[in-house]
């Protein structure tokens, strides 16, 4: 199939994405507010073909940010709730900063922000009679906090809360009056919360034996634990089976009513990927379609070489990971960092001159990629409203540190483009060349990226692996796509790949502000 017409058949697909998510959210209004003096970004979404009642906040995990909850917030407000999506502290469009995960993290260090939410709420003149919290993974273990401290919550519910994470709410907490009424939703392959421990913590508000899927009555106090299928810690929540269980239990604890979840959030969140996936490949496509192959002389090191650059390398990540700190994201300065000291201590061992780097960091050169960045952002905010790509949703909140992200990433894709271990030939075989070669200029900062983590972070390592594997593998694709970009200039091919990357790097690390 010619690449156009392919290019062509995914720009289609988008636009029908589109149009049916924008169909799908018609009926829901969302006012987003700061609230208190970090201060808070929270997102309120009501439903204006329904009549109001009952609030629900809902609150991200650990590096995560409101947006992972909106699904069930659209849910919950498809059956007349109050959806208060909230980015906690240090994470998302909020400020403020996180305590320390290595010594003795306490989750009562977001309880005076909840508190001023729920204030704010009140001073708008929300009803506040029927309130629910609901948490996924850290803001699990808060929402459980929080239903044991105070009463004013009527329903708790826990999506893979990280109970035992925090040395303030451990099972010993839980009892058969508190929380005053809760749900716990499991996720079958979950492998970053103990499951022990939070069946631990639910057994001690029945005091008897435990059953999954049954509602236990225990002196007027509900409570239930269930275990979503084929899930795991990160993709539970957006699946329409834990949806559906979450608000139908809402429901019931506050109006007494059994009701079945109409609006299908599964096919939103199919909709929003494809319309991702479909968008940037039919980018890709165009751009593939438009231009011939890549022809350029290499810059081959030896193994030797390269060996000599992994030793080295440690020592100037060291260097380049503070620097990339500044920026307060601290997971992309991590990756990012690693994987730029890798590079400059390649550059320092080869003695290559800075000379043949200059066009990477050309002012115009930056400039045309700040441009390239802003324009994404204004297509997603005209087309897809409330709705955007997951990858741009952060970009405004983060435009200070995009242009450094880009910067690096000029460096480190010239890195790319240029330099190579295996020579290649023009021989039919030669794109799998290209691709182990990319591979193997991967594997070092990859292995520098896990012994970072393990120094710094060590109970971070099953989180970042995934975020890991997606800067890897988005390097050698462009990487990849940039070698073969031959009839446009390599500035022009550097500062192109180089702003998919710095977008893509500064949005999958949400926590902003987290105090190592």
């Amino acid at each position: 199939m010619n690449l156009r017409v392919a290019a062509i058949f995914m720009l289609l697909i988008f636009a029908y994405s589109l149009i049916n998510i924008k169909i799908m959210v018609s009926n829901f209004n969302e006012k987003t507010f700061f609230v208190g003096k970090e201060p808070l970004l929270i997102t309120i979404i009501t439903n204006e073909n329904k009549e109001h009642y009952g609030i629900v906040l809902f609150l991200h995990g650990y590096s995560g940010h409101k947006e992972s909850l909106k699904l069930l917030a659209y849910a919950a407000a498809s059956e007349g709730l109050i959806g208060v999506l909230v980015d906690l502290p240090g994470h998302g469009g909020s400020g403020g900063y996180m305590e320390s995960r290595a010594t003795n993290p306490r989750i009562a260090q977001f309880e005076d922000s909840i508190l001023e939410i729920i204030e704010f709420l009140r001073s708008k003149g929300y009803n506040l009679s029927k309130l629910s919290v609901v948490g996924h993974s850290m803001g699990g273990a808060l929402a459980c906090y929080l239903g044991i401290k105070y009463d004013i919550f009527d329903a708790v519910v826990g999506i893979a809360p990280g109970i035992g994470h925090f040395v303030d709410i451990v099972p010993q907490n839980f009892s058969v009056s508190k929380p005053k009424n809760i749900l716990f939703v499991l996720a079958e392959n979950d492998v970053l919360i103990s499951e022990k421990i939070v069946i631990d913590a639910f057994r001690r508000t029945i005091n008897q034996s435990l059953e999954f899927g049954k509602l236990y009555n225990v002196s007027g106090h509900y409570r239930e634990i269930v275990k979503i299928p084929k899930t795991d810690h990160t993709n539970v929540v957006y699946k329409y089976k834990t949806h559906s269980i979450v608000v139908s239990w809402i429901h019931k604890i506050l109006f007494g009513d059994d009701i079945t979840l109409r609006f299908d959030t599964q096919a939103l969140h199919n909709f929003s990927q494809i319309a991702e996936a479909s968008g940037l490949l039919a980018f890709i496509l165009l751009i593939i379609s438009a231009y011939g192959g890549y022809d350029e002389s290499r810059i081959c090191i030896s193994k030797k070489t390269l060996f000599s650059a992994v030793g080295l390398s440690f020592f100037v990540t060291i260097a380049t990971i503070p620097i990339l700190l500044l920026t307060r994201i601290i997971l992309a300065a991590m990756i990012v960092g690693c994987v730029l000291g890798f590079v400059l201590s390649t550059l320092i061992v080869e003695r290559i001159p800075i000379k043949l780097r200059k066009d990477a960091l050309k002012l115009k050169n930056i400039v045309f990629g700040l441009a390239l960045g802003f324009i994404p952002i204004v297509i997603s905010e005209i087309t897809m409203g409330t709705i955007r790509f997951s990858l741009m949703s952060g970009f405004i909140r983060r435009i200070y540190a995009f242009p450094i992200f880009l910067m690096v990433s000029t460096i480190i894709f010239w890195f790319y483009f240029r330099v190579s271990i295996f020579k290649t030939n023009k021989t039919s075989i030669r794109i799998m060349h290209e691709i182990l070669d990319i591979i193997a200029l991967s594997l070092p900062p990859t292995i520098l990226i896990i012994l970072f983590t393990l120094i710094i972070s060590p109970g971070s390592l099953m989180i970042i692996l995934p975020i890991t594997s997606v800067h890897i593998v988005t390097i050698v694709i462009l990487s990849l796509i940039g070698r073969y970009l031959g009839e446009m200039d390599m500035s022009t091919r550097i500062i192109l790949c180089a702003t998919v990357y710095a977008i893509l790097a500064i949005n999958l690390s949400p926590i902003t502000k987290l105090i190592l």
